[in-house]
């Protein structure tokens, strides 16, 4: 996934005048997920390199992005990278949404058995309707499992986002 014009890149080069780092390692947004914040290092869900991150045995899971007050971001596309390099367990029946609040969450994107993820790392890119009703976007992004994986299994892996859109500063 060397997508170049997405926000995660414009972060990782804090907006193209540094080289590339994982905006999450350097501060520039925060990862966390249903499991809470300190059982994995979360950094690999918007991170370039070949890595991943993982929920187990869970109905419901998720990961989210919180890219820090004064930023949001109107969603025109995203793309994700599986997080397994073996292939299996590939995301199949997700939702991408936005919230102001980390409370009420906007479906962005929904997918019913979606296999456009298939083999090891693996990217799709999709491209999402514009919210009328959020003109400035949104200031999180969750990634939440609906439903079992390729390997007909409860478990959540992702090896990267990068999201496109137009962003905004309050």
């Amino acid at each position: 996934m060397q997508a170049v014009q997405g926000l995660m890149y414009f972060l990782g080069t804090q907006g193209r005048t540094r080289a590339y780092q994982n905006p999450a390692k350097i501060g520039q947004l925060s990862v966390s997920s249903s499991e809470g914040k300190a059982k994995q290092n979360f950094h690999a869900v918007v991170g370039r390199e070949r890595a991943g991150c993982a929920i187990y045995y869970k109905t419901v899971s998720w990961f989210s992005l919180d890219l820090g007050k004064g930023r949001s971001l109107s969603p025109t596309a995203y793309t994700l990278r599986h997080g397994r390099e073996d292939g299996t367990d590939a995301l199949r029946t997700w939702e991408l949404q936005g919230s102001h609040d980390g409370k009420v969450w906007s479906v962005i994107k929904s997918h019913d058995n979606d296999t456009a993820l298939t083999g090891a790392w693996s990217t799709a890119t999709w491209l999402v309707d514009y919210h009328s009703d959020t003109p400035k976007g949104f200031q999180m992004f969750r990634l939440l499992k609906r439903g079992l994986n390729s390997s007909g299994k409860d478990h959540l892996h992702v090896g990267g986002i990068e999201l496109y859109g137009d962003l905004f500063f309050d």
